[in-house]
């Protein structure tokens, strides 16, 4: 059976009257969000709180199945309607976990725009180290999601550039692992929304977040909805690759785990991606759109090359061990990917 089942999204540049509409027939919410995100948005939750009764829990630092457990004992006994997941990612990851093992409708208010965690139907899990530890499928994507261009435009440019990292390897991931196979509709459609992830970044990209104007919120929604749309459109076989399968390899190494983002990973990720695929011509293009707005072109940016060599066989098993390298229609091996990260 084919289902196509999607959030609404609203985007506005102030979402406060939007969201109030939204939730008058709730009254019992829990309000799962990050510790900056909640400071940020204070305004949003202060608004919407008059007449609810509203919970807020601290999602706990990282999306793991030991704070998912925490944050359900907590609710255990009590009666809610709606979860609202409030932040980043791993903030909005959990929140959807916890909405999908309590059958709760869940809202998502993303306050970053570093992923589209706020739109998908899967989260990705984390061990308490902050290595990676598995994906989570729910049953269905977030009911709603509101996106308020004015926190997101105040948010660090870094998660910004992460974002854009994100967006840009949906596109060429989905095209690698689609590139020899027949693909159903639903797959087929989401192949075709993958082109915007491409064509929106790379057409309004340059300068994009020196204002609030039309370039920055069609990259933001971008970012948001439609790398979101080919998520959850496209076989989940097909929605990683190369670059993800790096990115996950490389959080092994500590120094990297910490300081630097998921998309920034991925974005390095997805050059190594074009260089396996000896395609020197699209490399080059990214790399050049690389260097102007400052993601990574060289693994140097993301970690010492000492830090890389005393981790070496785990970065490696990491990649290998990666579920995003099945179907992939390229035979790859450890010493490929060595080759390439000591060259690049």
């Amino acid at each position: 059976m084919s289902q196509i089942i999607m959030p609404e999204s609203f985007s506005e540049t102030e979402i406060l009257e939007v969201l109030k509409s939204e939730i008058k027939e709730y009254k019992n919410i829990v309000l799962i969000s990050g510790k900056i995100s909640l400071e940020k948005s204070s305004h949003i939750i202060e608004g919407i709180s008059s007449d609810k009764n509203i919970i807020k829990i601290w999602y706990g630092g990282e999306c793991s199945y030991s704070n998912v457990k925490n944050i359900i004992e907590q609710l255990e006994g009590k009666k809610y309607d709606l979860i609202i997941g409030l932040g980043g990612g791993k903030a909005l990851d959990t929140a959807k976990v916890i909405a999908d093992k309590l059958n709760i409708d869940i809202y998502t208010i993303p306050t970053i725009p570093a992923t589209c965690a706020n739109y998908t139907a899967l989260s990705v899990m984390y061990n308490c180290d902050g290595s990676f530890a598995s994906l989570y499928f729910m049953k269905r994507p977030p009911k709603k999601t509101f996106i308020d261009f004015n926190i997101i435009f105040n948010s660090p440019k870094k998660y910004y550039l992460a974002g854009i990292g994100d967006t840009l390897a949906k596109y060429y991931e989905v095209f690698l692992k689609t590139s020899n196979c027949s693909i159903n509709f639903n797959s087929i459609l989401g192949k075709k929304i993958s082109e915007l992830c491409k064509e929106i970044i790379l057409n309004n990209v340059e300068n994009s977040f020196e204002k609030l104007n039309s370039n920055f919120k069609e990259i933001v929604e971008c970012i948001f909805i439609t790398t979101g749309l080919v998520s959850l459109l496209v076989d989940q076989k097909y929605n990683g690759a190369i670059a993800h399968s790096v990115c996950y390899g490389l959080t092994q190494i500590k120094s990297i785990e910490k300081t630097k983002l998921h998309g920034e990973i991925v974005s390095y990720g997805l050059l190594l991606q074009l260089l396996i695929e000896n395609k020197e011509q699209e490399y080059n293009k990214l790399k050049k759109i690389y260097t102007l707005i400052g993601l990574p072109t060289k693994l140097s940016q993301l970690c010492e090359l000492k830090d890389f060599q005393d981790n070496e066989n785990k970065v490696l098993d990491g990649i290998m061990s990666s579920p995003n390298l099945e179907e992939l229609p390229l035979n790859v091996d450890k010493e490929i990917f060595r080759k390439v990260l000591y060259n690049n």
